[in-house]
């Protein structure tokens, strides 16, 4: 006995897309400003080295 499945939508939905291009951008954000965390940190562990 066969059972009646529903196919998946051929194209994600632009509300799909629009979250994905949001997270996408705040990922790249973040990683800029763990990038500078980082720099600021170093820079302070040298001042404290000298």
């Amino acid at each position: 006995m066969k059972t009646k499945t529903k196919k998946a939508p051929a194209t994600r939905t632009t509300g799909h897309q629009i979250v994905e291009e949001k997270v996408r951008d705040l990922n790249e954000f973040l990683k800029k400003v763990d990038m500078n965390q980082w720099q600021e940190t170093i820079e302070k562990a040298r001042v404290n080295m000298k």
